[in-house]
């Protein structure tokens, strides 16, 4: 992907348009994987449809507004904002509510994809939230005494 950095410590407005697009791209990738795993998952009977619904709408509710973002303003530094938000969102209602102790790894692409931006402030609150929702979650799982010997191995990574 481009590097967006130039002298003065800043973006170039066609860097900056093309690690958007790039990103949003990227975006739309993971959520696509996303949403054949849930809509699988459905087929399974393994999980409802409004639970299935509300996830996908957050994932392509996320992606249209970047798209419009975009459309918009391809340099807009909002994209970035927004894509964070979104999948935020969507992250902590699966961890929250997931089958599997490895829902954690869906923050790892998207963490990678916030990199590209280089803007440290960006990719340390990525960070930082990603963590403290993972925590969060944990505690939780132990006070409501919900956490078995495989589940410590688990939160261990």
């Amino acid at each position: 992907m481009a590097q967006a950095s130039n002298k003065s410590g800043g973006m170039d407005h066609s860097d900056l348009k093309l690690i958007n697009k790039k990103s949003i791209l990227c975006y739309s990738i993971i959520s696509a994987a996303l949403s054949v795993c849930y809509i699988v998952e459905l087929m399974k009977q393994s999980r409802e449809l409004g639970y299935v619904v509300l996830l996908l709408a957050i994932l392509w509710g996320t992606f249209a507004i970047c798209e419009t973002i975009y459309k918009i303003n391809p340099n807009s530094q909002r994209i970035k904002e927004v894509i964070l938000v979104g999948f935020g969102i969507f992250y902590t209602i699966a961890l929250f509510t997931g089958v599997s102790s490895f829902v954690f790894a869906y923050a790892f692409p998207l963490l990678i994809v916030s990199t590209v931006y280089r803007d440290v402030k960006h990719s340390i609150i990525s960070g930082i939230c990603t963590i403290g929702v993972n925590i969060v979650y944990i505690v939780v799982q132990f006070i409501q005494n919900n956490v078995t010997k495989q589940d410590i191995v688990d939160y261990e990574i």
